[in-house]
Protein backbone atom coordinates (compact mmCIF):
# COMPACT_ATOMS: atom_id res chain seq x y z
CA UNK A 1 0.00 0.00 0.00
CA UNK A 2 1.16 3.70 0.41
CA UNK A 3 1.83 6.45 2.68
CA UNK A 4 -1.17 9.07 2.65
CA UNK A 5 -1.47 12.50 4.07
CA UNK A 6 -4.77 12.88 5.60
CA UNK A 7 -5.11 16.59 4.67
CA UNK A 8 -5.78 15.34 1.26
CA UNK A 9 -8.63 13.29 2.48
CA UNK A 10 -12.35 14.58 1.68
CA UNK A 11 -14.42 15.81 4.38
CA UNK A 12 -16.10 13.12 6.30
CA UNK A 13 -14.09 10.58 4.07
CA UNK A 14 -14.64 6.98 5.68
CA UNK A 15 -11.39 4.81 5.57
CA UNK A 16 -11.53 0.67 5.69
CA UNK A 17 -9.57 -1.57 6.93
CA UNK A 18 -9.17 -4.88 8.89
CA UNK A 19 -6.98 -3.15 11.60
CA UNK A 20 -6.41 0.24 12.62
CA UNK A 21 -3.37 1.09 14.96
CA UNK A 22 -3.28 4.33 16.54
CA UNK A 23 0.31 5.86 17.16
CA UNK A 24 3.65 5.02 14.85
CA UNK A 25 6.09 4.96 17.75
CA UNK A 26 7.79 2.09 18.93
CA UNK A 27 4.51 -0.43 19.74
CA UNK A 28 2.59 0.83 16.33
CA UNK A 29 5.66 0.53 14.47
CA UNK A 30 6.50 -2.88 15.72
CA UNK A 31 2.89 -3.83 15.33
CA UNK A 32 2.67 -3.20 11.89
CA UNK A 33 5.71 -4.51 11.12
CA UNK A 34 4.97 -7.84 12.51
CA UNK A 35 1.13 -8.03 10.77
CA UNK A 36 3.36 -7.56 7.18
CA UNK A 37 2.77 -9.98 5.04
CA UNK A 38 -0.48 -10.95 6.47
CA UNK A 39 -4.05 -11.64 5.28
CA UNK A 40 -4.62 -8.31 7.04
CA UNK A 41 -5.32 -4.56 5.78
CA UNK A 42 -3.49 -2.58 8.38
CA UNK A 43 -3.78 1.34 8.61
CA UNK A 44 -1.40 2.66 10.99
CA UNK A 45 -2.53 6.78 12.00
CA UNK A 46 -0.01 8.94 12.91
CA UNK A 47 -0.48 12.46 13.97
CA UNK A 48 2.37 14.20 12.76
CA UNK A 49 4.53 13.43 9.47
CA UNK A 50 7.10 11.69 8.56
CA UNK A 51 9.74 14.42 10.30
CA UNK A 52 8.47 16.59 13.77
CA UNK A 53 5.90 18.88 12.89
CA UNK A 54 5.30 22.00 15.22
CA UNK A 55 1.62 21.96 14.77
CA UNK A 56 1.60 18.25 15.75
CA UNK A 57 4.01 18.13 18.56
CA UNK A 58 1.46 21.47 20.06
CA UNK A 59 -1.18 18.75 20.61
CA UNK A 60 1.12 17.33 23.36
CA UNK A 61 0.24 20.28 25.62
CA UNK A 62 -1.05 19.33 28.88
CA UNK A 63 -1.35 20.60 32.37
CA UNK A 64 0.17 19.57 35.67
CA UNK A 65 -1.67 19.13 38.59
CA UNK A 66 0.73 17.13 40.77
CA UNK A 67 4.54 16.20 40.98
CA UNK A 68 6.15 18.60 37.80
CA UNK A 69 7.70 17.00 34.59
CA UNK A 70 10.61 17.58 33.40
CA UNK A 71 9.91 20.11 30.57
CA UNK A 72 13.20 19.89 28.96
CA UNK A 73 12.59 16.42 27.76
CA UNK A 74 10.34 15.28 25.17
CA UNK A 75 7.72 13.29 26.86
CA UNK A 76 5.52 12.73 23.63
CA UNK A 77 6.54 13.10 19.61
CA UNK A 78 4.14 13.13 17.05
CA UNK A 79 5.96 11.77 14.40
CA UNK A 80 6.77 8.55 12.36
CA UNK A 81 8.70 6.81 15.02
CA UNK A 82 7.55 8.80 18.06
CA UNK A 83 9.33 9.24 21.26
CA UNK A 84 11.85 7.16 19.64
CA UNK A 85 13.27 10.11 17.55
CA UNK A 86 13.89 11.93 20.73
CA UNK A 87 15.13 9.08 23.29
CA UNK A 88 18.53 7.47 24.24
CA UNK A 89 18.12 4.34 22.53
CA UNK A 90 18.82 2.31 25.86
CA UNK A 91 17.29 -1.37 25.97
CA UNK A 92 16.68 -2.64 29.53
CA UNK A 93 14.59 -5.33 30.96
CA UNK A 94 12.31 -5.80 33.83
CA UNK A 95 13.69 -8.07 36.40
CA UNK A 96 11.96 -11.63 37.17
CA UNK A 97 10.95 -10.09 40.98
CA UNK A 98 8.91 -7.57 39.10
CA UNK A 99 6.81 -10.32 37.74
CA UNK A 100 5.97 -11.71 41.36
CA UNK A 101 3.73 -10.66 44.41
CA UNK A 102 5.56 -7.99 46.26
CA UNK A 103 3.13 -7.71 49.81
CA UNK A 104 5.34 -4.35 49.90
CA UNK A 105 3.73 -2.96 46.60
CA UNK A 106 0.21 -1.94 47.34
CA UNK A 107 -1.00 -2.73 44.04
CA UNK A 108 -1.28 -6.63 42.14
CA UNK A 109 1.61 -6.56 39.43
CA UNK A 110 1.98 -8.63 35.70
CA UNK A 111 -0.62 -11.31 35.60
CA UNK A 112 1.51 -12.97 32.75
CA UNK A 113 4.51 -14.74 33.60
CA UNK A 114 8.01 -13.19 32.95
CA UNK A 115 8.72 -16.41 30.37
CA UNK A 116 5.41 -15.14 28.54
CA UNK A 117 7.47 -12.01 27.46
CA UNK A 118 10.71 -13.27 27.37
CA UNK A 119 10.08 -15.54 24.57
CA UNK A 120 9.11 -12.23 22.50
CA UNK A 121 12.95 -10.92 22.87
CA UNK A 122 14.30 -12.10 20.05
CA UNK A 123 11.47 -9.79 17.61
CA UNK A 124 12.51 -6.60 19.84
CA UNK A 125 16.09 -7.65 19.46
CA UNK A 126 15.25 -6.94 15.47
CA UNK A 127 13.13 -4.14 15.61
CA UNK A 128 15.91 -2.80 17.44
CA UNK A 129 18.51 -3.79 15.57
CA UNK A 130 20.28 -5.34 18.56
CA UNK A 131 22.90 -7.91 18.06
CA UNK A 132 23.16 -10.37 21.49
CA UNK A 133 19.76 -9.93 23.36
CA UNK A 134 20.97 -12.88 25.45
CA UNK A 135 23.13 -10.76 27.28
CA UNK A 136 20.36 -7.98 28.66
CA UNK A 137 20.17 -10.89 31.47
CA UNK A 138 22.15 -10.52 33.91
CA UNK A 139 23.10 -14.21 34.74
CA UNK A 140 25.15 -14.06 31.45
CA UNK A 141 27.76 -11.41 33.07
CA UNK A 142 28.34 -13.64 36.08
CA UNK A 143 31.88 -13.87 35.27
CA UNK A 144 32.62 -10.58 34.79
CA UNK A 145 33.97 -8.58 37.58
CA UNK A 146 32.02 -5.64 38.11
CA UNK A 147 28.68 -8.15 39.26
CA UNK A 148 31.14 -9.92 41.42
CA UNK A 149 32.04 -7.39 43.65
CA UNK A 150 28.38 -5.93 44.01
CA UNK A 151 27.43 -9.17 44.25
CA UNK A 152 29.60 -9.15 47.38
CA UNK A 153 27.72 -6.19 48.76
CA UNK A 154 23.97 -6.99 48.55
CA UNK A 155 23.97 -4.83 45.09
CA UNK A 156 22.48 -6.50 41.81
CA UNK A 157 24.21 -5.33 38.15
CA UNK A 158 21.35 -4.48 35.54
CA UNK A 159 22.26 -4.10 32.00
CA UNK A 160 21.86 -1.58 29.25
CA UNK A 161 22.53 -1.91 25.57
CA UNK A 162 22.04 -0.06 22.39
CA UNK A 163 20.55 -1.61 19.66
CA UNK A 164 21.76 0.34 15.58
CA UNK A 165 17.74 1.47 15.58
CA UNK A 166 17.24 4.02 17.66
CA UNK A 167 15.00 6.32 15.76
CA UNK A 168 12.73 3.47 14.52
CA UNK A 169 10.89 6.04 12.06
CA UNK A 170 14.45 6.52 10.05
CA UNK A 171 15.00 2.82 10.62
CA UNK A 172 11.64 1.07 8.95
CA UNK A 173 10.52 4.00 6.90
CA UNK A 174 11.44 2.09 3.92
CA UNK A 175 10.05 -1.00 4.82
CA UNK A 176 6.38 0.52 5.48
CA UNK A 177 6.45 2.32 2.39
CA UNK A 178 7.11 -1.44 0.42
CA UNK A 179 4.54 -2.96 2.29
CA UNK A 180 2.26 -4.27 0.48
CA UNK A 181 -0.97 -4.49 3.38
CA UNK A 182 0.29 -1.34 4.87
CA UNK A 183 -1.19 1.82 4.86
CA UNK A 184 0.32 4.71 6.88
CA UNK A 185 -1.81 7.92 7.35
CA UNK A 186 0.13 10.83 8.13
CA UNK A 187 -0.99 14.17 10.15
CA UNK A 188 -3.73 11.88 11.23
CA UNK A 189 -5.59 12.44 14.44
CA UNK A 190 -8.05 10.10 15.88
CA UNK A 191 -10.06 11.90 18.82
CA UNK A 192 -12.63 9.43 20.50
CA UNK A 193 -13.64 5.99 19.85
CA UNK A 194 -17.02 5.31 19.10
CA UNK A 195 -19.16 2.21 20.26
CA UNK A 196 -21.64 0.41 18.55
CA UNK A 197 -25.49 0.24 20.35
CA UNK A 198 -24.31 -2.42 22.96
CA UNK A 199 -21.66 -0.18 23.89
CA UNK A 200 -19.36 -3.40 23.37
CA UNK A 201 -17.83 -3.07 19.80
CA UNK A 202 -16.05 -0.16 18.46
CA UNK A 203 -17.54 0.79 15.62
CA UNK A 204 -15.32 3.78 14.07
CA UNK A 205 -12.46 6.24 15.22
CA UNK A 206 -13.63 9.96 14.91
CA UNK A 207 -10.53 11.34 13.35
CA UNK A 208 -9.05 14.82 12.37
CA UNK A 209 -6.60 15.88 9.65
CA UNK A 210 -3.84 18.27 10.72
CA UNK A 211 -5.65 21.26 8.93
CA UNK A 212 -8.60 20.48 10.61
CA UNK A 213 -10.57 18.19 8.25
CA UNK A 214 -13.11 15.62 9.55
CA UNK A 215 -13.04 12.11 8.46
CA UNK A 216 -13.21 8.20 10.23
CA UNK A 217 -11.65 5.04 10.27
CA UNK A 218 -14.00 1.87 10.27
CA UNK A 219 -12.13 -1.63 11.34
CA UNK A 220 -12.30 -5.12 12.69
CA UNK A 221 -9.86 -4.42 15.12
CA UNK A 222 -8.96 -0.63 16.59
CA UNK A 223 -5.55 -0.56 18.63
CA UNK A 224 -4.32 2.27 20.40
CA UNK A 225 -0.37 2.43 20.80
CA UNK A 226 0.01 6.67 21.55
CA UNK A 227 1.71 6.30 25.01
CA UNK A 228 0.97 6.45 28.62
CA UNK A 229 -0.75 10.02 28.58
CA UNK A 230 -2.89 9.44 24.98
CA UNK A 231 -3.97 6.01 25.43
CA UNK A 232 -5.90 6.72 28.52
CA UNK A 233 -6.69 10.13 27.02
CA UNK A 234 -8.17 8.85 24.15
CA UNK A 235 -10.26 6.53 25.91
CA UNK A 236 -11.63 9.35 27.96
CA UNK A 237 -12.41 11.38 25.09
CA UNK A 238 -14.75 8.11 24.18
CA UNK A 239 -16.36 8.46 26.98
CA UNK A 240 -18.51 12.08 25.59
CA UNK A 241 -19.08 10.17 22.69
CA UNK A 242 -22.94 9.94 21.67
CA UNK A 243 -22.41 5.96 21.55
CA UNK A 244 -19.53 5.64 25.11
CA UNK A 245 -17.68 2.19 25.43
CA UNK A 246 -19.31 0.54 27.77
CA UNK A 247 -16.19 -0.01 30.36
CA UNK A 248 -15.27 0.90 34.02
CA UNK A 249 -14.38 4.37 33.77
CA UNK A 250 -12.75 4.63 36.90
CA UNK A 251 -9.57 3.04 36.68
CA UNK A 252 -9.00 4.54 33.15
CA UNK A 253 -5.46 6.80 33.40
CA UNK A 254 -5.08 5.65 37.46
CA UNK A 255 -2.04 4.47 38.70
CA UNK A 256 0.05 6.81 36.52
CA UNK A 257 4.04 5.94 37.25
CA UNK A 258 6.75 7.13 35.52
CA UNK A 259 10.56 6.48 36.94
CA UNK A 260 11.55 9.57 39.54
CA UNK A 261 14.96 10.45 38.40
CA UNK A 262 17.81 12.38 39.93
CA UNK A 263 21.61 13.18 38.69
CA UNK A 264 22.21 16.07 41.64
CA UNK A 265 22.16 13.85 44.08
CA UNK A 266 25.53 11.84 44.59
CA UNK A 267 28.77 12.06 42.60
CA UNK A 268 31.81 10.15 43.06
CA UNK A 269 35.10 12.13 43.74
CA UNK A 270 37.39 10.10 42.22
CA UNK A 271 40.97 9.30 43.87
CA UNK A 272 43.91 10.68 42.54
CA UNK A 273 46.14 7.76 41.90
CA UNK A 274 49.87 8.05 41.02
CA UNK A 275 51.31 4.43 40.25
CA UNK A 276 50.65 3.47 36.61
CA UNK A 277 49.18 0.33 37.52
CA UNK A 278 46.90 2.18 40.10
CA UNK A 279 46.24 4.34 37.24
CA UNK A 280 45.26 1.66 34.82
CA UNK A 281 42.95 -0.38 37.22
CA UNK A 282 41.35 2.77 38.23
CA UNK A 283 40.99 3.40 34.32
CA UNK A 284 39.33 0.27 33.91
CA UNK A 285 37.13 0.14 36.65
CA UNK A 286 35.90 3.85 35.66
CA UNK A 287 35.23 2.11 31.79
CA UNK A 288 32.87 -0.67 33.35
CA UNK A 289 30.80 1.80 34.64
CA UNK A 290 30.56 4.18 31.79
CA UNK A 291 28.85 3.88 28.66
CA UNK A 292 30.95 1.50 26.50
CA UNK A 293 31.65 -0.39 23.50
CA UNK A 294 31.93 -3.87 24.77
CA UNK A 295 33.31 -6.76 22.29
CA UNK A 296 31.23 -9.26 23.50
CA UNK A 297 27.81 -7.49 23.21
CA UNK A 298 28.67 -5.85 19.74
CA UNK A 299 27.82 -2.62 20.91
CA UNK A 300 27.83 -0.20 23.62
CA UNK A 301 26.80 -0.93 26.87
CA UNK A 302 26.57 -0.16 30.42
CA UNK A 303 25.98 -1.65 33.50
CA UNK A 304 23.65 -0.02 36.62
CA UNK A 305 23.45 -0.96 40.21
CA UNK A 306 20.40 -2.05 42.42
CA UNK A 307 19.58 -3.42 45.58
CA UNK A 308 19.43 -7.20 45.26
CA UNK A 309 16.51 -8.85 45.00
CA UNK A 310 17.08 -10.89 48.30
CA UNK A 311 17.55 -7.32 50.06
CA UNK A 312 14.36 -6.00 47.90
CA UNK A 313 12.25 -9.00 49.60
CA UNK A 314 14.22 -8.89 53.19
CA UNK A 315 13.47 -4.57 53.62
CA UNK A 316 10.98 -4.19 51.19
CA UNK A 317 12.59 -2.50 48.69
CA UNK A 318 11.67 -0.90 45.65
CA UNK A 319 13.46 -1.80 42.27
CA UNK A 320 15.41 0.98 42.39
CA UNK A 321 18.63 1.91 40.14
CA UNK A 322 22.06 3.95 39.41
CA UNK A 323 23.88 4.35 36.78
CA UNK A 324 26.92 7.15 35.80
CA UNK A 325 28.91 8.77 33.94
CA UNK A 326 31.84 10.81 34.16
CA UNK A 327 33.09 14.33 34.37
CA UNK A 328 36.55 15.63 33.13
CA UNK A 329 39.06 17.83 34.73
CA UNK A 330 37.99 21.32 34.22
CA UNK A 331 40.88 22.34 31.97
CA UNK A 332 39.46 19.66 29.90
CA UNK A 333 35.99 21.02 29.83
CA UNK A 334 37.42 23.84 29.12
CA UNK A 335 39.05 23.08 26.44
CA UNK A 336 36.04 21.04 24.99
CA UNK A 337 34.07 24.59 25.24
CA UNK A 338 36.53 26.50 23.18
CA UNK A 339 36.13 23.77 20.46
CA UNK A 340 32.48 24.08 20.41
CA UNK A 341 32.99 27.63 20.24
CA UNK A 342 35.01 27.23 17.23
CA UNK A 343 32.53 24.90 15.58
CA UNK A 344 29.95 27.60 16.00
CA UNK A 345 32.36 30.36 15.16
CA UNK A 346 32.65 28.22 11.22
CA UNK A 347 29.00 27.99 10.58
CA UNK A 348 27.74 31.33 11.79
CA UNK A 349 30.60 33.97 12.58
CA UNK A 350 33.55 33.69 10.27
CA UNK A 351 34.72 37.23 11.48
CA UNK A 352 35.74 35.02 15.03
CA UNK A 353 37.05 31.65 13.59
CA UNK A 354 40.76 33.36 14.24
CA UNK A 355 40.49 34.93 17.53
CA UNK A 356 38.62 31.56 18.30
CA UNK A 357 41.27 29.03 16.77
CA UNK A 358 44.13 31.20 18.81
CA UNK A 359 42.57 30.67 22.25
CA UNK A 360 41.93 27.23 21.52
CA UNK A 361 45.81 26.53 20.00
CA UNK A 362 46.90 26.72 24.39
CA UNK A 363 44.48 23.36 24.92
CA UNK A 364 46.31 21.64 22.13
CA UNK A 365 47.70 19.08 23.84
CA UNK A 366 44.53 18.63 25.90
CA UNK A 367 42.44 18.05 22.51
CA UNK A 368 44.66 15.70 21.66
CA UNK A 369 44.81 13.48 24.77
CA UNK A 370 41.23 13.45 24.95
CA UNK A 371 41.07 12.71 20.78
CA UNK A 372 43.65 9.37 21.94
CA UNK A 373 41.22 8.31 25.19
CA UNK A 374 38.31 8.77 23.11
CA UNK A 375 39.26 6.39 20.32
CA UNK A 376 40.66 4.00 22.64
CA UNK A 377 37.18 4.48 24.52
CA UNK A 378 38.20 5.58 27.39
CA UNK A 379 37.36 8.39 29.48
CA UNK A 380 39.87 11.46 30.09
CA UNK A 381 41.05 12.68 33.20
CA UNK A 382 38.39 11.97 34.71
CA UNK A 383 37.51 13.91 37.64
CA UNK A 384 34.00 12.56 38.92
CA UNK A 385 31.47 10.28 38.15
CA UNK A 386 27.66 11.41 38.62
CA UNK A 387 25.37 8.95 39.76
CA UNK A 388 22.04 9.29 37.89
CA UNK A 389 19.29 7.61 39.67
CA UNK A 390 16.25 6.02 38.45
CA UNK A 391 13.98 4.82 40.60
CA UNK A 392 10.73 2.64 40.35
CA UNK A 393 7.24 4.26 42.61
CA UNK A 394 4.70 2.48 43.75
CA UNK A 395 1.28 2.26 41.58
CA UNK A 396 -0.97 4.49 43.29
CA UNK A 397 -4.35 4.92 42.65
CA UNK A 398 -4.28 8.91 43.09
CA UNK A 399 -1.71 9.39 40.59
CA UNK A 400 -3.67 9.82 37.79
CA UNK A 401 -4.16 11.05 34.10
CA UNK A 402 -7.93 13.22 33.56
CA UNK A 403 -9.09 15.43 31.36
CA UNK A 404 -8.49 19.23 32.04
CA UNK A 405 -10.44 22.75 31.31
CA UNK A 406 -8.05 23.75 28.52
CA UNK A 407 -8.44 22.66 25.12
CA UNK A 408 -6.33 21.66 22.12
CA UNK A 409 -6.98 23.04 18.42
CA UNK A 410 -9.80 20.33 18.01
CA UNK A 411 -11.55 21.43 21.09
CA UNK A 412 -10.66 18.35 22.69
CA UNK A 413 -9.68 18.85 26.92
CA UNK A 414 -6.17 18.65 27.39
CA UNK A 415 -4.56 16.24 29.74
CA UNK A 416 -4.65 17.01 33.21
CA UNK A 417 -1.50 14.98 35.26
CA UNK A 418 -1.45 14.76 38.87
CA UNK A 419 1.69 12.88 39.15
CA UNK A 420 2.37 11.53 43.02
CA UNK A 421 5.29 10.08 44.03
CA UNK A 422 4.96 7.71 47.83
CA UNK A 423 7.77 7.94 50.21
CA UNK A 424 8.80 4.48 49.43
CA UNK A 425 10.67 5.70 46.42
CA UNK A 426 13.17 7.83 48.43
CA UNK A 427 13.77 5.18 51.57
CA UNK A 428 14.60 2.43 49.03
CA UNK A 429 16.92 5.25 47.44
CA UNK A 430 18.52 5.80 50.23
CA UNK A 431 19.62 2.41 50.92
CA UNK A 432 21.11 2.35 47.69
CA UNK A 433 22.95 5.26 48.23
CA UNK A 434 24.40 3.44 51.64
CA UNK A 435 25.26 0.02 49.77
CA UNK A 436 26.94 2.34 46.53
CA UNK A 437 28.84 4.10 49.52
CA UNK A 438 30.34 0.96 50.88
CA UNK A 439 30.94 -0.72 46.97
CA UNK A 440 32.85 2.08 46.23
CA UNK A 441 34.90 2.58 49.08
CA UNK A 442 35.61 -1.06 48.53
CA UNK A 443 36.38 -0.83 44.36
CA UNK A 444 39.13 2.09 46.21
CA UNK A 445 37.24 4.70 43.50
CA UNK A 446 36.93 7.18 45.29
CA UNK A 447 34.96 8.95 47.98
CA UNK A 448 30.73 8.50 47.37
CA UNK A 449 28.93 11.56 48.47
CA UNK A 450 25.09 11.90 48.83
CA UNK A 451 23.05 14.07 49.92
CA UNK A 452 20.32 11.52 51.10
CA UNK A 453 23.34 9.91 53.39
CA UNK A 454 24.63 13.45 54.84
CA UNK A 455 20.96 14.09 55.67
CA UNK A 456 18.36 11.76 56.68
CA UNK A 457 15.65 13.76 56.17
CA UNK A 458 16.80 15.05 52.89
CA UNK A 459 14.24 15.12 50.50
CA UNK A 460 14.96 15.03 46.67
CA UNK A 461 12.94 17.20 43.80
CA UNK A 462 12.70 14.54 41.07
CA UNK A 463 12.13 14.67 37.66
CA UNK A 464 11.01 12.20 35.08
CA UNK A 465 12.36 10.51 32.67
CA UNK A 466 9.82 10.73 29.61
CA UNK A 467 8.48 7.43 30.70
CA UNK A 468 4.61 7.56 30.97
CA UNK A 469 3.33 4.20 32.42
CA UNK A 470 0.38 2.23 34.13
CA UNK A 471 -2.42 4.49 32.95
CA UNK A 472 -3.96 1.25 31.47
CA UNK A 473 -2.52 -1.54 33.13
CA UNK A 474 -2.73 -5.04 32.52
CA UNK A 475 -5.24 -7.40 34.97
CA UNK A 476 -7.01 -10.55 35.13
CA UNK A 477 -10.17 -8.62 35.75
CA UNK A 478 -11.79 -4.66 35.70
CA UNK A 479 -11.68 -3.97 38.98
CA UNK A 480 -7.97 -3.88 39.20
CA UNK A 481 -7.16 -2.91 35.89
CA UNK A 482 -7.81 -1.57 31.95
CA UNK A 483 -6.87 -4.60 29.65
CA UNK A 484 -6.54 -8.15 30.26
CA UNK A 485 -3.58 -10.21 29.53
CA UNK A 486 -3.49 -10.28 25.84
CA UNK A 487 -4.02 -5.89 26.30
CA UNK A 488 -7.47 -6.02 25.45
CA UNK A 489 -9.90 -3.87 27.23
CA UNK A 490 -12.35 -5.06 29.70
CA UNK A 491 -15.85 -5.43 28.28
CA UNK A 492 -14.82 -4.83 24.75
CA UNK A 493 -14.49 -6.95 22.00
CA UNK A 494 -12.36 -5.13 19.67
CA UNK A 495 -10.30 -2.35 21.31
CA UNK A 496 -6.51 -3.35 22.25
CA UNK A 497 -3.73 -1.27 24.23
CA UNK A 498 -0.33 -1.33 23.09
CA UNK A 499 2.94 0.54 24.90
CA UNK A 500 4.02 1.56 28.03
CA UNK A 501 0.13 2.54 29.42
CA UNK A 502 -0.12 -1.08 30.18
CA UNK A 503 2.34 -1.92 32.62
CA UNK A 504 1.17 -2.66 35.83
CA UNK A 505 4.23 -1.68 37.63
CA UNK A 506 7.01 0.13 36.45
CA UNK A 507 10.11 -1.31 37.63
CA UNK A 508 13.51 0.55 36.68
CA UNK A 509 13.76 -0.36 33.48
CA UNK A 510 13.82 2.49 30.64
CA UNK A 511 10.47 1.11 28.69
CA UNK A 512 11.29 1.31 25.00
CA UNK A 513 12.52 -2.97 24.78
CA UNK A 514 9.73 -4.27 26.79
CA UNK A 515 6.62 -1.93 24.81
CA UNK A 516 8.22 -3.59 21.62
CA UNK A 517 8.28 -7.20 22.90
CA UNK A 518 4.64 -6.28 24.51
CA UNK A 519 3.91 -5.48 20.96
CA UNK A 520 5.19 -8.37 19.38
CA UNK A 521 3.33 -10.44 21.41
CA UNK A 522 -0.14 -9.28 21.19
CA UNK A 523 0.57 -9.08 17.29
CA UNK A 524 0.89 -13.21 17.28
CA UNK A 525 -2.35 -12.85 19.29
CA UNK A 526 -4.50 -11.13 17.16
CA UNK A 527 -3.10 -13.12 14.04
CA UNK A 528 -4.16 -15.98 16.15
CA UNK A 529 -7.12 -14.84 17.10
CA UNK A 530 -8.30 -13.57 13.42
CA UNK A 531 -6.88 -16.03 11.56
CA UNK A 532 -3.76 -15.34 10.07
Amino acid sequence: MTFRNADELADAEIVSTDICIVGAGAAGITLALELEKSRFRVTLLESGDVEALEDADQLNDLEIAGHPLNVKAPIRRRALGGTTIATYGRSVLLDPIEFESRPWVSQRGWPIELNQLRRWYPQAADILALPRVKLLEAENWSQHPLPKIAGKHQLSTRIHLWGENTNLGNAWESRLRESENIQVLLRATALRCEADATGSKIKQLACRGLNGGTFSVHARVFILACGGMENPRMLLLSREAENAPAINWDLVGRFYMNHPRSQILAKIRLKRQTGRSSKRQQLNRIRWLIRHNDKRAKGALQFALSPSEELQRNEGLLNVSSFFYAVSDQKTRDASSQLNKLATAWSSNKTQVISRTAQLSRYLPTLVGGAIHRFQDKPYRADHLVVVDQCEQTPDYESRLLLGEGVDRFACPKPLLDWQIGPDTTRSLRRLHALMANFFGYMALGSFESKLLDDPSFEPHYQDCAHPTGTTRMSDNDHDGVVDRNCRVHGLQNLFMAGSSVFPVGGHASPTFIIIALAARLAAHLKKDLGY
